[in-house]
């Protein structure tokens, strides 16, 4: 065993001995961990924040093979995403595997000091992401603490629905909640991943922003979506939903060797710069799934509305 891994192992066994904190289920995953002191659980991503310093740990579980992840995580990967790798370590657990990696990360001219713990289980991977800006020094054994307490239970009953700060009513079709992931739900005809189209994804945005133009951010956001460059807009419109404006777009996605498909994206922008997204993709029967996701679309309600605006 190297040395730093070995230094990561005893360390890891030092903290948990030292924590005496709560462990918190984490809502939307199967996970739990013992967040630092003065942490608060989030309202738009699965894990804990503490807004004074603007430092956060997010839990994403992902469908895909420990040993996969692991390998979107090199030094050259990191840097395609604006990350600098600064420290990584293998950790063996008696229940799982673990690297904990340390990167840093600019956004609007602050640099963020990130730590990912990368942890396998049989059915799939956790990512726990550490983050605060690099002022925040006090901040640093925190997160790490906190991190390595982080534990997989694979029979932790799920309530996904309960996890988003928004609703919509999809109780008189066929779709059903099937994933959460980073502060979005996927709905699916089965529940299921994979699963046959048609599929709708509603999120939010993590943090407030300054959008000049909200009709080149929703065209950009078509863009983003997978496969989103090869899209054929066929209408756009105006809409209002929850006291919220926003924009339609239907669209038509190319397919190389195979028919074209219906994506329908929907987002909502509030005055407090947070915005929401709503995406639809079915394979046929375009007109059927338009009224269909559009039906949905208009369902939408923020669980904590600001009712000044």
């Amino acid at each position: 065993m190297k040395l730093k891994s070995l230094l990561v192992l005893l360390m890891l066994g030092h903290l948990a001995c030292a924590q005496s904190g709560k462990r918190i289920q984490v809502a939307g995953t199967k996970c739990s961990l013992i967040p630092p002191a003065g942490f608060t659980t989030a309202t738009t991503f699965s894990g804990f924040q503490e807004k004074a310093s603007g430092a956060s740990i997010m839990i994403n579980e992902m469908p895909a093979p420990y040993a996969d992840i692991l390998k979107g995580f090199t030094e050259d990967a990191l840097k395609t995403r604006g990350m600098t790798l600064t420290g990584k370590s293998s950790i063996q657990r008696s229940d799982s595997e673990m690297t904990l990696l340390r990167v840093t990360q600019v956004a609007n001219d602050i640099t963020y000091m990130k730590q990912i713990l990368i942890l396998g289980y049989a059915a799939g991977t956790v990512l726990v992401n550490g983050t605060y800006p690099a002022a925040a020094k006090e901040m640093d054994s925190l997160i790490q603490e906190a991190l390595l307490t982080t534990v997989y239970d694979s029979a932790q009953q799920l309530n996904l629905e309960a996890t988003v700060p928004f609703q919509i009513d999809v109780t008189r079709t066929a779709l059903k909640p099937a994933r959460y992931i980073s502060g979005s739900l996927l709905y699916t005809v089965d529940g299921q991943i994979p699963s046959a189209l048609p599929s709708f994804v509603v999120g939010s945005s993590f943090s407030r922003m300054d959008i000049t133009s909200r009709l080149t951010f929703t065209k950009e956001r078509l863009k983003n979506l997978p496969g989103g460059e090869n899209s054929t807009i066929q209408s756009v419109v105006e809409i209002n939903i929850d006291q919220m404006q926003g924009y339609e777009i239907v669209a038509q996605k190319a397919i190389k060797d195979a028919a074209p498909e219906l994506v329908y994206l929907v987002m909502l922008f509030s005055n407090q710069g947070e915005y929401y997204v709503m995406a639809g993709q079915a394979a046929d029967n375009f007109d059927k799934n338009t009224q269909l996701f559009r039906a949905i679309a208009a369902t939408f309600k923020r669980k904590y509305r600001n009712y000044s605006e």
